[in-house]
C-alpha cells in the first residue's frame, strides 16, 4: 500500500449549537474574531464551503493582518481543489506568523495534491526545519515515497512516530515504507 500524508491540518470541531453561538456573536459584535473565526471553522468542517470562504474573506477584510482568517480561507480552498490560492493564503499566513509550521506543511499538501513533488517535498523540509511535528515529518515522508526514496521515507516516518507514537497512519505508513526496503 501507499501511505497517507498530504492532509490539512485544522482547527476546532463543531455543532448546531456552536454554529448558532457563533452566528450569535458576530452579529453582536462584527470585530470579535474568535466567533467568527469559529464559523468559518464551522461552515468548512460542514462541506459549506462557498459559504466558509465567504466569510473567511470578510474577516480578512476586517482585519487584514490576523492570520487564522488567512489559515482558514486556505483550508477551505483546498478542499474546494483550488490549490494554488490555498497556497497563497498559506504563504500569507507564514507573513504574517513566520513561525507556522502548520503553513509550510499545508503548502506541502497542496503542491502535493498538485503532484508537484518537488515542490512539496520543498515545502515539508522547511515545515520540518521550522518546527518539528509528526504531521510535517508524516508529509515528507509520504513524498519521498512516492518519489520512491524509501530510505528516505523510512526516516521520516520513523520521526513522524516519534512524535505521534498513538496514531496509527504513522505506524501504517512506516510499514509501507518498511515493507517496500
Amino acid at each position: 500500500g501507499s501511505p497517507g500524508g498530504a492532509r490539512v491540518n485544522g482547527e476546532g470541531g463543531g455543532s448546531e449549537e456552536a454554529e448558532a453561538g457563533d452566528r450569535e456573536a458576530v452579529l453582536l459584535r462584527s470585530d470579535e474574531m474568535g466567533a467568527r473565526t469559529g464559523l468559518m471553522e464551522l461552515l468548512r468542517k460542514e462541506g459549506r464551503l462557498k459559504e466558509s470562504e465567504d466569510e473567511c474573506r470578510r474577516g480578512i477584510a476586517l482585519r487584514p493582518t490576523d492570520w487564522s482568517s488567512w489559515n482558514l480561507l486556505g483550508a477551505t480552498l483546498f478542499e474546494m481543489g483550488r490549490y494554488e490560492e490555498a497556497i497563497d493564503s498559506w504563504r500569507q499566513v507564514i507573513r504574517l506568523a513566520p513561525d507556522s509550521g502548520r503553513a509550510r506543511a499545508n503548502i506541502g499538501a497542496a503542491f502535493f495534491r498538485m503532484g508537484e513533488l518537488a515542490e512539496a517535498e520543498s515545502a515539508y523540509r522547511d515545515a520540518v526545519e521550522n518546527q518539528r511535528t509528526g504531521m510535517a515529518f508524516t508529509g515528507l515522508g509520504t513524498v519521498l515515497f512516492y518519489k520512491r526514496d524509501m530510505l528516505g521515507a523510512e526516516e521520516a516516518f520513523e520521526k513522524a512516530v516519534g512524535l505521534r507514537s498513538r496514531d496509527p497512519l504513522v505506524w501504517g505508513n512506516l510499514a509501507a515504507a518498511r515493507s517496500w526496503l
